[in-house]
Formats: C-alpha cells, sequence, structure tokens
C-alpha cells in the first residue's frame, strides 16, 4: 500500500507489479464470489482465452446480496457490446496481461469503461465463463459520481463509435433504466 492520485493510478501501480499470465481487478468493498471460483473458471477452459468475464451479484455494505447486477452479461461480448452501457462489470473481468495497458488517468470516474472497450477491442479470444466471477458492493464510488462518470462514458463512446449512434443508444439506455428503477427502485 502506497500513497497515489486516485483509483486509476492505484491500479496502474498495480499493472506495473504484476507478475502473473493474468489480472483481475477487485476493488475496495468488492469481493471475489468464492474461494473456488478461479478453479471452476481454468477446470471449464480448453484454450487459453485473452479475456474471461462472467455475472456480477451485487451486495451491501454488511457483504449481503441483493441481487444481480442489472445487465446480464451477453454470451458474446466484444466492444461492440459497450455500446449499450457497461455489459460486464469490470470486478468480472480476466485479462491476459500481455493485452494490458495502463489505465487513461485523463479519465476520473470512467477510466474502466474506457480499458475495457480498449481490451476487448484487441482480443481475439474472449470466454464466458458462465459463472458469477465477483461481488459487487453497492453504493462506492461509481454512486457518488454518477453523474460525471456518466458524461465521461459519453465522451468516450462518441470516441469509439460516433456521435450519432452514441445519441441514438443513450436513448434507448434512458428508456432501459427508467423501466428498470420503477420495476426494481435501484439502478
Amino acid at each position: 500500500s502506497q500513497k497515489d492520485n486516485g483509483i486509476y493510478d492505484a491500479m496502474n501501480k498495480g499493472i506495473e507489479m504484476a507478475t502473473g499470465d493474468y489480472c483481475w481487478f477487485i476493488n475496495s468493498g468488492d469481493e471475489i464470489f468464492s474461494e473456488i471460483v478461479l478453479l471452476e473458471t481454468f477446470q471449464k477452459l480448453r484454450y487459453l482465452p485473452d479475456v474471461i468475464y462472467g455475472e456480477t451479484e451485487i451486495i451491501n455494505f454488511k457483504g449481503k446480496s441483493i441481487g444481480m447486477r442489472r445487465h446480464s452479461v451477453p454470451d458474446k461480448l466484444s466492444w461492440k457490446s459497450f455500446r449499450y452501457g457497461m455489459k460486464v462489470c469490470h470486478q468480472s473481468v480476466i485479462v491476459k496481461r500481455s493485452l494490458i495497458r495502463k489505465y487513461d488517468l485523463q479519465y476520473k470516474y470512467s477510466s474502466d469503461f474506457e480499458w475495457m472497450i480498449d481490451i476487448l477491442k484487441r482480443s481475439e479470444k474472449i470466454h464466458h465463463s458462465g459463472l458469477i466471477l465477483s461481488k459487487f458492493m453497492q453504493g462506492g464510488q461509481t454512486s457518488r459520481t454518477l453523474l460525471p462518470g456518466l458524461k465521461e462514458r459519453f465522451r468516450i463512446m462518441v470516441i469509439y463509435y460516433g456521435l450519432f449512434h452514441t445519441i441514438f443508444n443513450h436513448i434507448v439506455l434512458s428508456f432501459n433504466l427508467f423501466f428498470y428503477y420503477l420495476k426494481n427502485r435501484r439502478i
């Protein structure tokens, strides 16, 4: 542990220190789903993919489950999947270290979103584990900085997908979020 300039700077320091074949970022308050989830994940593999992803369970500050993440992960994930939002929780993605680059520190709230798109764009083999990989604590940094984070994500989406597609997709996303909130009373 040492002084850093925010979450993404700290994660960049972790990248510099990493020595394994894969990297997996579990943020403060979040948890690995189970003690054997890595064993279960890698036992099922017939090849070593660039990216492994799975589902995410949402927990409260006491560690109790409050349900699964709003977005179900797609069976086939690509960088284009993120046109419709953060389709996979950052904590439920395991990436081959040879593909990893540092987080872009110009983004203070959504660098993980941009990082994921870039990683997926450069990946050839992407594997859906079919498992819940992590537990994400509701109410963390993302919840406290929701509006600035959404503004950054919009800018990132324009860079990767263009202005027209980003505006159109945000209209669809807004309707989906509105109806999800009415049904579940949470975002």
